[in-house]
């Protein structure tokens, strides 16, 4: 049942969302950590697509609804801040794009947006292929090996094109490091996120004093990547027209190290765990695997371009199917400030909203066995009747993740282009699942070991 704007007058007279009590947030948080994504789901099974979780000093709200999630990030916004929900995050990366709120939001989205429109990021695809035709060839010396965990690999891969794309250089001498450095804050968000009683990020701690030092990596990488690329002064890409921002009174140094955070965090994590989790599942599928390597044929071993994007269309599909099942992004917090009503359900100021968009997108209501790798449901034939929004991995609204496209077509590309040469193969046994640490993204459970091969070669063939 949609929301219905009419009733907010009498909302105290509604009940709220069902939902389970706790006596503190310390007996909640005990019980979520153990698996978020497995509570979250068994909440909306046994208390329904809205449930509530009362406990004190404030209730949290979960939807899992496309129309549910619209109401709390488009239709109300105003009524819907990230506010409490990201407060403790800003100690990593300040008050760049992904934390800022308001008109300081807004000036930097504005700031950014014209480098991420498509007709732009046409300029960035020889920044992808470069750096996937790079990986291409570091995958092809480790023919015949044994299995390895491909996921740091990703990452690798996932920073060089971000750094190539970004900054205009490429820093794969840094990028383990950077990776290792976002994943250590990333810990430490998890962490304040989900314990009441952690102390701020300058207490000396073991967890804190490893944030620490990954932020004076962070921060200290990034400043060379300012600096460098001032010193190649002429050059056209994202930092260098941010640079302009600062010299011109438009921007903050300050500011301007905080979206450099935003932009190598947000800029990789997502295509990085997206290829690791794609290349295993077409593993497990080689139906989907050989139609992408058909795709890639076609190109006649040259790199893929943008020209070549509409060509690979199963490929596309096969990066958004693999989304859906594993979205990195797979839920977002805001903060009500105001009370109101969603479903028929009061919803009291104060409330935390958590949007599960991970169960969205495998809700049996939008999605034909939903637990199934089906690249092909994302044909236009069998999407015309879903719920536009039931696909939600980067987001709703003027705050869907402004790296969107450029991240499809990455990982697109960098899919296309090692399906040219070679195959990755799942190692016998392994699974592919994912799992979050406290309410950080969703990354594989325990690694996924592959070894790579030459295509056509055979299982038990020598290299």
């Amino acid at each position: 049942m949609p929301s219905d704007p009419s009733s907010r007058t009498s909302s105290a007279d509604l009940e709220l969302p069902p939902g389970p009590s706790y006596p503190t947030p310390f007996h909640y948080f005990r019980e979520l950590r153990k698996d978020p994504l497995a509570y979250y789901r068994s909440l909306v099974e046994e208390y329904g697509a809205i449930a509530c979780v009362k406990m004190w000093p404030r209730r949290q709200i979960v939807t899992s609804l496309p129309h549910q999630h619209r109401h709390v990030l488009i239709d109300q916004i105003d009524r819907y801040p990230k506010g409490i929900t990201f407060a403790r995050r800003k100690d990593i990366g300040g008050e760049g794009l992904f934390f800022s709120e308001g008109e300081l939001w807004k000036r930097q989205r504005r700031s950014m947006m014209p480098s991420f429109r498509k007709s732009a990021l046409v300029e960035l695809v020889p920044h992808m292929t470069d750096g996937a035709v790079a990986f291409l060839g570091r995958m092809e010396k480790r023919v015949g090996e044994p299995a390895f965990n491909i996921a740091p690999e990703m990452a690798k891969l996932a920073m060089d094109i971000a750094c190539r794309a970004f900054f205009g250089c490429d820093i794969l001498d840094r990028a383990q490091s950077l990776h290792e450095a976002l994943w250590a804050s990333s810990q430490y968000t998890g962490h304040v996120s989900t314990n009441p009683l952690a102390p701020p990020i300058w207490f000396p701690t073991k967890l804190n004093r490893q944030a620490r030092r990954a932020l004076q990596t962070m921060y200290g990488a990034i400043d060379e990547l300012i600096a460098e690329n001032r010193e190649r002064a002429g050059e056209d890409n994202v930092l260098a027209r941010l640079n302009a921002f600062v010299e011109d009174g438009q921007m903050s140094e300050r500011q301007l190290r905080y979206e450099m955070w935003t932009l190598l965090n947000a800029g990789h994590e997502t295509t990085a765990t997206t290829l690791a989790f794609a290349f295993s599942l077409l593993s497990e599928n080689p139906t989907a695997r050989e139609r992408v390597e058909e795709e890639a044929d076609a190109l006649h071993g040259r790199p893929p371009s943008y020209a070549d994007l509409e060509s690979l269309a199963h490929t596309n599909r096969v990066v958004r199917e693999t989304l859906r099942l594993f979205p990195p992004a797979w839920g977002t917090g805001r903060e009500c400030i105001e009370d109101d009503v969603i479903d028929g359900y009061r919803i009291p100021a104060g409330s935390i909203m958590t949007l599960l968009l991970f169960v969205t997108q495998k809700d049996p209501e939008f999605w034909e066995d939903p637990e199934r790798f089906d690249p092909d449901r994302f044909l236009p034939e069998r999407s015309a009747d879903r719920h536009e929004e039931a696909w939600c991995p980067f987001g709703l609204g003027g705050r869907r993740c402004i790296g969107e496209d450029f991240a499809m077509m990455e990982a697109t590309i960098a899919l296309a282009a090692v399906a040219q040469r070679l195959e990755l193969r799942l190692a016998p046994g392994a699974k592919v699942e994912g799992q979050v640490y406290g309410i950080g993204p969703m990354r594989p459970a325990a690694g996924l070991p592959m070894t790579v091969h030459r295509r056509g070669e055979r299982a038990g063939d020598a290299p």
